[in-house]
């Protein structure tokens, strides 16, 4: 096999335990992921294993009632990240992320970043900064007609501007969340 494959099987993996909640496990295979993707020089996937590692660290945040932070190992080594440090974590990934989406002219991969930032941003109650990257990502989302990405950064701008008691524009941005729904579910029945 491939060392890319095996790359894209770890990140699949990390991936889903991501959205099991099991973070440690995910964020372990997620940075197998991105070291083989690094040593094969895979630029396209390194951009994909470093949002993935964004948005665990993200997740990580969000579901963490305890405030304990995150304890995962990479390359036998045991890493603990404290609470406090998990959205400087997301960050730092997020925005290599951008930096080799850019690169790479990979815009879908784009869109994942700016997205990741948005988050980062709405937790730390940065809405005008979450605004700007939500728009960013839907902007993309919208040029490339990736209709799920789409509607996605809809509704996180939509809430952003709600945040932010940008009521019309977030209602404006919700109506097109349930647009690209009908989009969606009417392509779904024809398939």
């Amino acid at each position: 096999r491939h060392d890319g494959d095996v790359a894209l099987d770890y990140s699949n993996i990390g991936t889903i335990y991501t959205a099991l909640g099991n973070y440690e496990k995910s964020l372990e295979c997620l940075f197998t992921a991105l070291g083989i993707n690094e040593k094969e020089g895979l630029k396209n996937d390194i951009t994909i294993s470093t949002a993935n590692i964004g948005l665990a660290f993200i997740k990580s945040y969000r579901h963490d009632s305890t405030h304990k932070g995150c304890t995962y190992t990479v390359n036998g080594a045991t890493v603990h990240v404290n609470y406090t440090d998990l959205l400087d974590s997301a960050t730092y990934y997020d925005q290599k992320s951008i930096t080799t989406s850019n690169i790479t002219k990979n815009r879908l991969s784009l869109v994942y970043g700016y997205k990741g930032m948005g988050e980062i941003a709405s937790l730390k109650q940065k809405h005008t900064e979450a605004i700007l990257y939500y728009r960013a990502a839907y902007n993309i989302a919208d040029s490339l007609g990736v209709l799920n990405a789409k509607m996605e950064c809809a509704n996180l701008l939509a809430l952003a501007l709600i945040d932010n008691q940008q009521y019309k524009e977030g209602a404006e941005y919700l109506e097109k969340v349930l647009n690209l729904k009908d989009t969606l579910f009417s392509q779904e029945k024809e398939c």
